[in-house]
């Protein structure tokens, strides 16, 4: 039995040009695809150069998030964009 899900988010796969991802497709999706995963699963978020567009409603608050980047500065605005403090601004 798997104890830890995994589930793969890489917003290279939502392109809206070469400096940005399509935050509204991207939106939808995990709308709809982080509803089906069990709480404490982990969410591999890959972000390569792309920082936080918009806002992050469809990420929740019960899931483990790993966030990945070729940028340690692109890493903490994810990071800050993702806390709990954000969410409640």
């Amino acid at each position: 039995m798997l104890a830890n899900p995994v589930f793969r988010i890489d917003l290279a796969d939502y392109p809206a040009d070469r400096s940005t991802y399509d935050f509204t497709e991207l939106d939808r999706q995990m709308r709809w695809a982080l509803q089906t995963l069990p709480a404490g699963a982990n969410v591999r978020l890959i972000v390569h150069k792309y920082k936080p567009s918009g806002e992050l409603g469809w990420m929740r608050a019960d899931l483990i998030v790993q966030v990945e980047a070729t940028d340690p500065t692109v890493i903490a605005e994810w990071m800050l964009a993702l806390s709990p403090d954000a969410a409640a601004a």
